[in-house]
């Protein structure tokens, strides 16, 4: 059932179940003050005297009882109100705490009413979604610590080597020109693997950004799976 339907039911039940009671309740009343005070006369036409204390009492009774059945009939539609709206509202309020609370496993079964089951699928949704995003982002951020580890763990080496030969020249370790044209050329190469790993950073940050441009161009599929091989 609708919310909409639940509190027009609501308020119909408020009206029908509190007349209908009073009146049930009057009769009875009336019948118990007759049975008890047979010589009392409640003509409509001839009148009765309100000053008369056996008809002050049964007012105060009616009065009272009528009270009784408007405040209990009002505390029984507000425990069901309460159970079938104001708590599902609770609950779900509950479950965006947890989402914007960064808590995302929390699940929690919704309500039966049609309006509310649309915005508990939609948070939900919302929240596998979070889900789904947040773990995403946490394999990146693992693999680009990996992929950080790694490139520095290779930039060592040529670095390294590079050090070791300009040290070589330095100390005159390579006094011949062939030894230094050497030592040189491996400065130079080992320079050009530094240089294609930066290359090679910058195109994984580029795809990583989805900012990096394509040229598409028709090839020999041949020629390039031997190359590659």
């Amino acid at each position: 059932m609708s919310i909409r339907k639940k509190i027009w039911t609501s308020l119909i039940i408020m009206l029908i179940i509190p007349a209908a009671l009073i009146l049930l309740l009057s009769a009875l009343l009336l019948a118990v003050f007759m049975l008890l005070n047979p010589t009392v006369s409640f003509s409509l036409y001839d009148g009765f005297e309100i000053s008369n204390p056996v008809i002050m009492q049964f007012i105060i009774f009616w009065g009272v009882m009528a009270i009784a059945v408007v405040v209990t009939t009002s505390l029984c539609l507000s425990a069901y109100l309460n159970r079938h709206i104001i708590r599902p509202l609770h609950d779900i309020n509950e479950a965006i705490c947890h989402i914007t609370s960064g808590d995302l496993t929390y699940e929690f079964a919704g309500s039966n009413d049609l309006e509310l089951q649309k915005l508990c699928a939609s948070i939900e949704e919302l929240r596998l979604r979070l889900k789904d995003s947040v773990a995403k982002d946490i394999a990146r951020e693992k693999e680009h610590k990996m992929l950080m580890a790694n490139i520095s763990h290779d930039i060592k080496t040529p670095v390294t080597s590079i050090k070791g030969h300009v040290e070589g020249i330095l100390d005159g370790v390579a006094s011949t020109p062939e030894q230094q044209a050497k030592y040189l050329h491996t400065i130079l190469k080992k320079a050009e693997a530094i240089e294609e790993m930066a290359e090679n950073l910058s195109l994984y940050s580029k795809l990583e950004l989805g900012r990096i441009l394509y040229h598409m161009e028709i090839c020999d599929i041949a020629a390039f799976l031997h190359d590659t091989a």
